[in-house]
């Protein structure tokens, strides 16, 4: 235990009326850069609406599912909640 949490048990962060709301919805996010490839870029388009966030799957241009980023090898995407 911290030396904080010692002193202070009851301090609840961040405040109550500034807690975030459970995510609802997940999206495949791109670099949006030059460097993004087709696959990606396609992906992000596909699922532009989000897929949900405790049972969803990301569709591939290929008819495949995924679970999130990476798509290949080197892949720089990332999944942002909402």
């Amino acid at each position: 235990m911290s030396e904080v949490f010692r002193r202070f048990p009851t301090i609840v962060w961040p405040p109550w009326p500034f807690r975030p709301k459970r995510f609802t919805k997940r999206f495949w996010l791109t670099q949006s850069d030059a460097r993004v490839c087709p696959y990606c870029e396609e992906i992000n388009e596909i699922n532009s609406e989000g897929v949900d966030y405790e049972t969803g799957v990301f569709l591939l241009p290929n008819g495949k599912t995924k679970g999130g980023p990476p798509a290949h090898r080197l892949c720089r995407c990332t999944v942002f909640f909402r």
